[in-house]
């Protein structure tokens, strides 16, 4: 009896051990499994991602045209037309439709629309890659041009990073600098350059001062900081980033040139043109040979390498150079495309300032409506349109027009942008310019005084701006230009 109850409970043992060892077996073939997953859920998120990402609206477009052109050559054929004579009906027929722009369209409405909607659905259980995609469709959507959604789609993503990694963790405050970047775009400064502080401040202390991430934050920050015209420490950021970024990523990588562009664009700000020029020279050389000639990024550093010319007075060549770049980016990103109004604007303003208002003006009008359509009345970019619609019709004689639309961009960035900025002391000056145009000298003479009262530094520029010729022999017009001059120098 011994014997046998020692064989059970030695047989029980075995089972027991056997059991375990079963279960040990099944748990580690479901964790390997559960890698496998893991790792093909990864690879299908970067691959989505990838795909999203290289998305090209202007390729799109021209697929379509070049299909559709090839229907119509058939059509014709088939009801014993001309095939040739169809074709160029049709080419005259949407001569000035933007094919890229209709990429753009089909792009959001066909592609990114379904695939953010798709995101929610199937990756509801999955944040890693939800997040993952939810970052790419924001990025994408930033890249056309097309801001709010791209806000809504960086909002979805840091939500769903913030569930999955924290708070604080590396991916969520991707997301939210990202976040921060689309608030400038759409000209929320004060919203933007809270969410790139805090974002910033988190990443120095998860990461480290030199992290990519970091250097990132910073530079986009500095975007903000220029707009809002703290040009001093915009060009702080820059350089402690572009030091890091040469030493981390190597003085060739984007991010670094991206930082290099940034700090010249500082550097004009503070009318150090000749600095600037020589920086700006050295990144169209690098984009060039790096990304190509028409990439946007080597036209953007065309279009800067042209302001500085405008600045220096070289209007030939700034015309030149706008004129070439507008062509470029209408073709490769749709007239619609925010650079490329910005590049339609620099071109008006040029043709401006050579006498040539009426070829202007039409740009200028052209550039207002879809800024309006685009980015809403009181975006900056829409309120800089306005402003120089203004000027024109200054130099037109229309100073009813002139003055009106002049106060209505004073009083919206007075709103929009603070009485100290450099945007509305610029308000300031065109209405007191108006009012010396006018014969109204007192009003003119106490408008610059508000001005220079709020900090206003260009006297050189009073003092060579026609449009106070009238006064240019007032004693107080004199005294104006002085205290610009002395605020220029810090008030010494």
């Amino acid at each position: 009896t011994g014997v046998a109850a020692a064989a059970v409970v030695l047989i029980a043992v075995v089972a027991g051990i056997v059991g375990v060892a079963s279960g040990f077996v099944r748990a580690r073939a479901a964790e390997a499994q559960a890698r496998r997953d893991a790792a093909t859920a990864a690879k299908v998120s970067v691959f989505l991602a990838d795909m999203l990402a290289s998305v090209d609206a202007q390729q799109i477009g021209q697929l379509l045209f070049d299909d559709l052109e090839q229907r119509v050559a058939s059509a014709a054929s088939a009801q014993n037309l001309e095939p040739e004579r169809a074709v160029s009906m049709f080419r005259q027929a949407t001569h000035e439709v933007s094919g890229t722009e209709v990429g753009r369209r089909l792009v959001d409405s066909a592609i990114l629309a379904r695939a953010g909607a798709a995101v929610s659905e199937r990756f509801a259980d999955e944040p890693e890659v939800a997040g993952h995609l939810e970052h790419t469709l924001a990025e994408t959507y930033d890249r056309l041009g097309l801001y709010e959604p791209a806000r809504e789609h960086a909002r979805r993503a840091v939500e769903i990073r913030t569930t999955a990694a924290g708070d604080d963790g590396l991916e969520t405050l991707r997301s939210k600098a990202l976040s921060g970047l689309i608030g400038y775009r759409l000209g929320r400064f004060d919203e933007a350059q809270e969410e790139l502080r805090q974002v910033r401040e988190r990443q120095r202390s998860q990461a480290g001062n030199d992290h990519p991430d970091t250097h990132w934050t910073s530079v986009r920050l500095s975007w903000v900081l220029i707009e809002q015209g703290n040009f001093d420490e915009a060009e702080s950021l820059l350089r402690n980033a572009l030091e890091g970024q040469r030493s981390v990523l190597g003085a060739e990588h984007r991010e670094t040139i991206t930082t290099m562009n940034s700090l010249a664009v500082v550097l004009v700000d503070q009318q150090r043109y000749a600095d600037a020029e020589a920086l700006h020279s050295e990144v169209l050389s690098l984009r060039s040979r790096l990304l190509g000639p028409s990439h946007p990024e080597t036209l953007k550093s065309l279009t800067n390498l042209a302001v500085v010319a405008y600045y220096q007075g070289r209007l030939g060549a700034a015309a030149d150079l706008f004129a070439e770049v507008l062509d470029i980016q209408t073709e490769s990103l749709g007239p619609e495309h925010p650079v490329t109004l910005a590049s339609t604007n620099n071109l008006a303003v040029i043709l401006e300032r050579q006498g040539r208002l009426d070829e202007a003006e039409s740009l200028h009008r052209q550039a207002l409506e879809s800024k309006r359509a685009a980015l809403g009345p009181d975006h900056p970019e829409t309120l800089s349109s306005e402003y120089n619609l203004a000027i024109v019709y200054t130099g037109q004689g229309r100073f009813d027009e002139a003055e009106a639309l002049h106060r209505e961009v004073l009083e919206a960035r007075r709103i929009r942008l603070g009485e100290t900025h450099p945007g509305y002391l610029d308000s300031l000056c065109a209405v007191a310019g108006v009012a010396a145009l006018r014969g109204d000298r007192e009003t003119a003479l106490a408008t610059l005084e508000t001005a220079i009262d709020l900090g206003y530094s260009d006297g050189d520029a009073l003092a060579a701006d026609s449009d106070f010729a009238s006064i240019h022999d007032d004693p107080a017009f004199a005294e104006i230009v002085q205290r610009a001059q002395k605020n220029s120098a810090g008030g010494s």
